[in-house]
Formats: structure tokens, C-alpha cells, sequence
């Protein structure tokens, strides 16, 4: 179950950075992120509040809300990435680090031993997530490679953060972490649009997007927790950092963008090591 949680967390992470991408054409960032997650908090609370999922535990509400100033912290500086440095190089890189680092957490912090199956099905997918991403926007900007690389390797570290801090949480505590991160993530998003003089909420136009697509993360975030708190940190990972494959794939489905060689063998190698990580 761990492994089918975490590909549905991978899928509707990927989903709503799809989503998302349509409603930050129209609009700032920060408006976005900002009205999506209120909706996320929303969504979470009345989920809480409605099912009775588990307790607000002061040691694990604290968690949360250490996994929620480090995600939004991600969040930033991706959205600094993709707006000033080549995508095809800060998404992979973002995405790749970000699944590493919960790998390397898992096994020198918390003792995880994968399987040997399951560590050739990590060779397999953090490779596969580069190969899916891989685009054309980076010919000819060296200086914006390497600020790609820088900016996508500290967001990609944060977001891996936020994995080994939700970690710490338990089956007690059900989804209230979530509810403590959304709680610390909310005025950060608000302090970043106000000091850039940005507007807190988005226009009409893209109001009902910016409140889906925090439906979907937040969906999301709590198939994530569910499939870390039955599964090694250093696979539940690795699946769910697959988003970037959900992105492109649903950009060849639905907007009919070409994927290239390089991009099919990283859907195919993806799939391969979801495979293997599952029957390990």
C-alpha cells in the first residue's frame, strides 16, 4: 500500500503543477500559491474536522510546521528558478535532488535498508525523472544553467526536507501536521507577495484553477504522509518525486506537446522503477 499511496501522491502532485501552470500564465505566483493554499487548508480541515483524523499533538504539530516553512520555502525558489533560468534544467534538478535527499536521510539518519531489488529500482527512477524532464530551453545560457542548477538544487533539498520532517509524524496525529504546515506556509506566501507587491488573490479568471489545484496538493500531501508512515522514507520518496513525469506526460496528452527520445526513455525507465521498488 506505501508504494500505491506514494504514486498517487507523485500523480497528483504532477496534476496540479500541470493545473498550476495554466493559472501562473494569467497570474503572479504568489497570488496563486496564496489563494491555493487557503483552499488546501480548507480542504484539510474539514477533513479533520469532519472524519476526527487523529489528534493535534504539540510535538508533531510542530513538525508540521517545520515541514511547511521548508516547503514554501522550496516553493519560492523554484518559482525564482522557472521564472529566470532554463526550465529543462531547474525542473529535473529540483526534482532529482529532492529525491535524493530523503534516500540519503532515510538511510544515515533512520537506519532504512532497502532491499537490493528496491535500491536497483532507485538507480532506475532518479535517472528516469532527469531523462522525462529533459527539454531545449538551455542552449546557449551557460551563466542560466548554472543558476538553474544552484536554484533547482536548493529547492530540490527543501522539498526533500519537507519529507523527512513530516517523517518525525505519526498515525496519532492523523493529518493535523498538515494543518500546522499550511498555518506557517499561508503569511510566509503572504509576507513574499507583499514585499514583491503582488497581489494576495489572483484574478476571476483563474480563481477556480488556483482552488483546485490546492485541492490536489493537498490531496496530495496526505496520500504522501499516509505512505510514509507505512513505508521507508528512501522509497515513499523516490515514488512520489516522480512528478515531473506526470507533468510532461499530461502535457503530450492533453496539449499534444512532442516528447522527444530522451523524454520516452525516462516515462519507460519510470515506470520500471516503480516496479521494481514495488516488489521489493
Amino acid at each position: 500500500m506505501p508504494v500505491l499511496f506514494a504514486a498517487l501522491s507523485s500523480l497528483l502532485f504532477g496534476s496540479s503543477d500541470f493545473t498550476g501552470g495554466f493559472a501562473t500564465r494569467r497570474a503572479a505566483p504568489e497570488s496563486v500559491v496564496f489563494l491555493s493554499h487557503l483552499a488546501g487548508l480548507a480542504a484539510v480541515l474539514v477533513l479533520v474536522l469532519t472524519i476526527g483524523s487523529g489528534e493535534a499533538i504539540a510535538a508533531e504539530m510542530w513538525w508540521g510546521a517545520a515541514a511547511g516553512i521548508v516547503g514554501v520555502g522550496g516553493l519560492v525558489v523554484l518559482y525564482l528558478a522557472l521564472a529566470t533560468t532554463p526550465i529543462s534544467v531547474a525542473a529535473p534538478v529540483t526534482a532529482v535532488v529532492g529525491a535524493i535527499v530523503p534516500v540519503l536521510a532515510g538511510v544515515t539518519l533512520l537506519g532504512e535498508r532497502p532491499s537490493g531489488v528496491a535500491w536497483l529500482g532507485i538507480a532506475v527512477a532518479v535517472p528516469a525523472v532527469a531523462l522525462a524532464s529533459a527539454g531545449h530551453g538551455a542552449k546557449g545560457d551557460p551563466a542560466g544553467v548554472r543558476r538553474a542548477v544552484m536554484f533547482g538544487a536548493v529547492a530540490g533539498a527543501l522539498f526533500g526536507m519537507f519529507g523527512v520532517f513530516m517523517e518525525n509524524t505519526t498515525h496519532v496525529s492523523g493529518m493535523w501536521p498538515l494543518v500546522a504546515a499550511r498555518a506557517v506556509s499561508i503569511p510566509a506566501v503572504a509576507v513574499a507577495a507583499l514585499v514583491r507587491g503582488r497581489p494576495l488573490l489572483p484574478g476571476r479568471e483563474v480563481t477556480g484553477i488556483a482552488l483546485v489545484v490546492g485541492v490536489m496538493d493537498m490531496s496530495a500531501n496526505a496520500f504522501y504522509i499516509v505512505a510514509l508512515r507505512d513505508g521507508l522514507l528512501s522509497l515513499v520518496s523516490v515514488i512520489s518525486s516522480m512528478y515531473p513525469v506526470v507533468t510532461v506526460a499530461l502535457a503530450w496528452i492533453v496539449l499534444r506537446e512532442r516528447i522527444t527520445a530522451l523524454q520516452g526513455a525516462g516515462l519507460t525507465l519510470a515506470a520500471l522503477g516503480i516496479v521494481l521498488i514495488a516488489v521489493a
